[in-house]
């Protein structure tokens, strides 16, 4: 069914000429690291802290979920199941790796679902954040570079990660030395995950070309960067808040400082 699924977006892909390709190309980059943490960055400086400090934790407790459930299943993309689906130019770009969960899916969840859910009682902001959420989700399937499976335990697994996360966060925030405690638990998870990735065997399979469909050194590397934004996320935090505590209420000037200074 999921293949099936694919196969008739592109066929409406085909009919409609790619007329509409351009657009989630564009959204699909809302799920995309790098500007997922230029967001989150810009609430946590100048726009909310406390919605922006959460969307850095969530996000890079999430994605660290993620790399160890990518590395578990080691599931191949759409289109090398199935070699007659064919992603639309640039599709491809930031789909690499291994497919389940989607790393799109779990990086929108974590700053735009976080964000609905903020802004809750603010019905615009509230309604504007879950659209986008929805384009991203849509568009990894529009493209063809994740199944639905991919897509929807991506965002579920996300959305309860972050509310687990929302309680041991609120619950450190209320009790001395609680930080230390999940700063301790973090470094414990992390080296747990590198000695699980170090010592678990992965699939070694080839193409025609005799090249390695994933190559599993590779997908290792990028999962040590998301240990690094797990464990970056947590000790900035607990740095902040005990030794700097700074307010988002200060000139514009600053705040575009801040910014600026802040995503370099």
């Amino acid at each position: 069914m999921d293949i099936q699924y694919l196969m008739a977006l592109q066929s409406f892909r085909e009919m409609t000429h790619g007329l509409f390709n351009s657009f989630f190309l564009f959204m699909t980059q809302f799920g995309e690291d790098r500007l997922a943490f230029v967001v989150a960055m810009i609430f946590y400086y100048a726009v909310e802290k406390k919605l922006g400090r959460f969307m850095l934790i969530g996000a890079s407790t999430a994605d660290f979920v993620n790399g160890v459930i990518k590395l578990t299943a080691c599931v191949y993309r759409p289109w090398i199941r199935e070699p007659l689906l064919d992603p639309p130019a640039g599709g491809k770009t930031t789909a690499t790796g291994y497919s389940f969960p989607s790393g799109h899916s779990t990086m929108a969840t974590s700053i735009y679902g976080s964000s609905a859910a903020y802004y809750h009682k603010r019905t615009g902001i509230c309604i504007s954040f879950l659209v986008i959420l929805a384009i991203v989700l849509f568009s990894r399937n529009y493209l063809g570079v994740h199944t639905p499976q991919d897509v929807i335990v991506g965002f579920s697994l996300t959305a309860l990660l972050l509310f687990l996360l929302y309680k041991v966060v609120e619950w450190a925030e209320k009790g001395k030395n609680r930080d230390l405690i999940l700063l301790g638990i973090t470094v414990v998870l992390i080296i747990a995950a590198i000695c699980y990735f170090i010592n678990k065997s992965y699939p070694h399979d080839y193409n025609a070309e005799g090249k390695l469909i994933v190559d599993p050194a590779v997908m290792v590397l990028n999962s040590y960067c998301g240990c690094g934004m797990f464990l970056g996320a947590v000790l900035g935090w607990v740095i902040e808040r005990r030794f700097i505590n700074f307010t988002t209420d200060v000139s514009t000037y600053k705040k575009l400082l801040r910014c600026l200074s802040g995503i370099i």
